[in-house]
C-alpha cells in the first residue's frame, strides 16, 4: 500500500516541478528580452 502512493506523490511533485521550472524559465526569458530592448532603446537615443 505504501509503494502507489510514493509513486503518485512522485508523479505530483514532478508535475508541479516541471510547471516551476517552466515559470521560471519563462521569467528569465521575459527579463532578458526586457534588458536587451532597454539596452537597444537606449543605444537608440544615444545614436
Amino acid at each position: 500500500m505504501k509503494y502507489p502512493m510514493t509513486i503518485i506523490f512522485f508523479k505530483v511533485v514532478s508535475r508541479r516541478y516541471v510547471v516551476f521550472v517552466m515559470v521560471v524559465e519563462m521569467l528569465n526569458l521575459t527579463l532578458c528580452n526586457l534588458v536587451l530592448i532597454n539596452q537597444a532603446v537606449r543605444g537608440n537615443e544615444y545614436n
